[in-house]
């Protein structure tokens, strides 16, 4: 009896990790980090400013909010998930050179939105993390201005 209550658990257990996979992978797909790894993916890490902490907005509802790690320096901007949710998520790599930014608004948090030369995937970070990964770097892009 007590072998069968354990074989049960742990199906339960492994039905929650399953289920888990399936979400991250699913939500990797509708807010479309997917397709902006397709066309921008990092195939390294890089050295710069790092947010631990970052949070990113696809579309109205799709925020990744607190776990995004977030690196900056003269290159680009380079994006990736914490390990735990990961799944389904490869790291971005996002080169300045091919980055258009322009201010917005979401509710009451003032936001860049980020549009890529080779995407057609939008989101938006809040312009205080932008802030805080231009200290110290020489960040060519700014949250008071857009890059024409």
């Amino acid at each position: 009896m007590e072998v069968t209550v354990w074989l049960m658990l742990i199906a339960a257990m492994g039905g929650v990790v399953l289920f888990f996979c399936g979400l991250m992978w699913t939500l990797a797909h509708v807010s479309g980090w997917r397709q902006l790894a397709a066309d921008y993916p990092a195939n390294e890490l890089i050295q710069g400013q790092t947010i631990w902490t970052g949070s990113v907005l696809f579309g109205w509802l799709m925020g990744y909010n607190n776990g995004v790690i977030m690196t900056a320096n003269g290159e680009g901007l380079r994006l990736s998930l914490w390990p735990l949710i990961r799944i389904g998520h490869p790291p971005i790599f996002l080169p300045w050179s091919e980055m258009q930014a322009s201010a917005s608004n979401y509710l009451w948090l003032k936001m860049l939105r980020i549009r890529m030369d080779r995407s057609t995937i939008s989101f938006r970070i809040p312009a205080e993390l932008v802030s805080q990964l231009r200290a110290g770097l020489e960040l060519p892009i700014q949250p008071e201005q857009s890059k024409p």
